[in-house]
């Protein structure tokens, strides 16, 4: 697994000691940037989850990091790569309730989400709002706000294939449901180009 963020890889390696000895005698863990990331190993299976693709706001970006990507793969290797599929007929500025948890200390954390387009350069603008109470505390607010590129199915082929990877499977969830127009999710399988 690698990231370039500290906290991200603290989260991880936390895990891990929870995983069987020889499982965690496979995995490996470092420091690295997607676009320019040298470990010395090709892989067979490269998985890039839950939208973080998308924080590659420019072309450049998306580029290096997919080259570096195909340089990794072993000549059977297969990328996996999880996006959103956008929603641009979502109100803008709306602030939307996504759900409530209770944890077992008690609080009660709800999530709430407000988002909004620059067409021009297919980004969203995300504003996360979390609402954390408990009976005995006073309502705390956490707030987040980020910026997503989106980007359209074909968009994503053709981005592939000028880094030397074909999409050989599309799936519109984790189900391997067909990818349709209403699909919450873009999840492609890729190969080096052959």
């Amino acid at each position: 697994g690698f990231d370039r963020s500290y906290a991200m890889l603290d989260q991880l390696t936390s895990k891990l000691d929870n995983l069987d000895e020889a499982l965690q005698e496979n995995i490996q863990v470092g420091l690295g940037d997607v676009r320019n990331f040298q470990c010395g190993r090709k892989y067979k299976l490269v998985i890039i989850p839950f939208n973080s693709f998308q924080h590659l706001l420019e072309t450049e970006e998306q580029e290096a990091a997919l080259r570096s990507v195909a340089e990794h793969l072993r000549a059977d290797g297969q990328l996996v790569l999880s996006l959103f599929n956008p929603r641009l007929d979502r109100p803008e500025g709306l602030m939307r309730h996504i759900g409530t948890r209770t944890m077992r200390n008690g609080e009660v954390i709800s999530r709430f989400e407000s988002q909004t387009f620059d067409q021009a350069k297919q980004r969203i603008n995300v504003h996360y709002f979390l609402d954390i109470s408990r009976q005995d505390r006073e309502l705390r607010r956490v707030t987040a706000s980020f910026t997503l590129r989106y980007m359209f199915e074909r968009e994503v082929q053709e981005l592939m294939g000028r880094c030397g990877l074909e999409v050989v499977e599309t799936y519109g969830d984790y189900h391997f449901g067909s990818l349709r127009r209403n699909s919450d999710l873009m999840i492609f399988v890729a190969r080096k180009a052959r």
